[in-house]
This record gives C-alpha cells, sequence and structure tokens, in this order.
C-alpha cells in the first residue's frame, strides 16, 4: 500500500531491524583526546594519566596495567598516524567483529582488549559502536563511568530513580549513554537526540536489548540534555534518520508488514 502525499508505505517484508541511518560524516580519526598532551602521549604518560582517572596503589594491579598498556601501544604503532585515535582508525580494527579474535594467546588478547579500555577511559581512544558492542567486556562501561564525569553519570542515574527507572534497566540504559559519549567523543552536555538515535539503531543492529533506550531518551528530555518529544516514537518501532529527518519504521509480526512513516525529528 503506498499513500501519495503524506506517504505512508506498507511493504510486505519481515525484517527485525530498519535500514541504516544517515549518520552526520565524521572524520573518526580526528576524535580529539580529553587532554590534548595525550593524542599521542609517550607510554608513561599514558600510564601516569590512566592512575589519575582510576587510582591504583597495589603493585601488582598496577604492573598488569603497565603490561596491558605496553601491549595495545605496541600493536597500534604497527599502524599508520600521528595520533592514537589515527592508528586505531587505520587499523581497521572498528569494523572487524570481535577485537582481536584472530589473537592465539588468550593472555594476549586479554591483555590487548584491557589496555584499550585502560585508553578509551583516558579519553584516548574512541571506538565505534560495532567494536562496542561486538567484543564482550565484563568492566568497561562500569569504568568508563567511574573515570570520566562519574558526576554527569550520577545526574542521570538520578533522573533515571525520579521517573522510576528499574535497577536493571537503568543499569543497561547508562551503559547506553557510556557508548555515545565513547563514541562521539562528547561531553554529557553536548549529547544530541540524533546520538541516542544513533546508538539505539547500533543496538538493534546487534540484536540488543533496545529498551533502555527508551529509558535514557526520558531521563535526558528531562534533564534539558536532548530536545524533541518527551516519549520518542522510535522506541515503539524501528528508527532510520535521513536529511535531519526522522523515519519510523513499524514492525508488524504477525502480519509481516513495515510500515513507513516520515516525520521530523521534532514532530
Amino acid at each position: 500500500m503506498t499513500t501519495i502525499g503524506h506517504t505512508v508505505t506498507a511493504v510486505r517484508k519481515t525484517p527485525a531491524v530498519a535500514p541504516p541511518p544517515t549518520r552526520p560524516a565524521v572524520d573518526r580519526a580526528s576524535l580529539g583526546a580529553c587532554a590534548t598532551e595525550l593524542r599521542d602521549a609517550e607510554f608513561d604518560d599514558l600510564l601516569s594519566a590512566s592512575l589519575h582517572v582510576l587510582p591504583d596503589t597495589d603493585r601488582d594491579r598496577i604492573n598488569r596495567r603497565r603490561a596491558a598498556l605496553r601491549a595495545v601501544t605496541t600493536w597500534l604503532l604497527a599502524f599508520d598516524g600521528q595520533t592514537w585515535q589515527q592508528r586505531w582508525v587505520a587499523s581497521g580494527i572498528d569494523t572487524s567483529g570481535r577485537a582481536w579474535s584472530d589473537e592465539p594467546s588468550r593472555t594476549r588478547r586479554g591483555r590487548l582488549i584491557k589496555g584499550a579500555e585502560m585508553l578509551i577511559c583516558c579519553g584516548v581512544l574512541h571506538p565505534d559502536y560495532p567494536w562496542l558492542l561486538d567484543t564482550g567486556f565484563n568492566s568497561l562501561f562500569g569504568t568508563y563511568q567511574r573515570a570520566c564525569d562519574s558526576a554527569g553519570f550520577a545526574r542521570v542515574r538520578d533522573a533515571f530513580r525520579a521517573q522510576g527507572t528499574g535497577d536493571r534497566v537503568a543499569h543497561d540504559a547508562l551503559n547506553h549513554l557510556a557508548r555515545i559519549r565513547i563514541v562521539t567523543a562528547k561531553r554529557l552536555t553536548d549529547v544530541t537526540a540524533e546520538d541516542v538515535l544513533h546508538c539505539q539503531y547500533a543496538v538493534r543492529t546487534r540484536r540488543k536489548p533496545c529498551t533502555p533506550g527508551e529509558a535514557l531518551w526520558r531521563a535526558l528530555h528531562g534533564l534539558g540534555i536532548i530536545t524533541g518529544p518527551a516519549r520518542h516514537r522510535s522506541f515503539d518501532v524501528g528508527v532510520f534518520l535521513d536529511q535531519g529527518r526522522v523515519c519510523f519504521v513499524r514492525i508488524e509480526a504477525h502480519a509481516g508488514l513495515m510500515v513507513h512513516h516520515p516525520r521530523h525529528l521534532a514532530g
């Protein structure tokens, strides 16, 4: 069924995910570190920075952190670039699936992942959504919340409590927010509605739970950080963005129908 004018198109298909959004063109290699001096910092400076954002006095844990940072920086130096982020992008790892899946040594793979986690928490690396969602992390997002603007994450956590969000959903929604801030290299107050929707789409494409996205939208909207409707329709349906417009794709599972309905973002 196709209606001319306010276009509503029903297509008999059975996809579980909407078409991909048109993301703003971002030169991911140019994303900056939280401190300019860390963009291509020497190893000792990176270790010091990690101990500043995540203090530790245990000698064994510090030595393990040193070994992890040594492993990932050595790996990154094999790729072209003037900064650690440029080398990360040049490696192609963002779109290569599960991180270092071809590494035969479990010990070295663990060090590489832990070292990357430290550089992410220092704001030196900004992986894209595929890598963050395909790599199994036990601690990255919780660690990031402690290391990077813990007060900002606490503010959003309080908003979840105020809106009656359950603990599990709030936990996952804070992980959503951590992903957004890692990928975009943005402060909390700079996060946009489009950022939330891009993250929501990335989560959907990996068949991950999407419920936390709605809670995050409502919390950020309530705090005045994002604009638009208080409850976005994209959390009832699939969503993609096209030239600043939001297109909703309602999946009718019982009928196998996908209904496209264009709307402006603020509509």
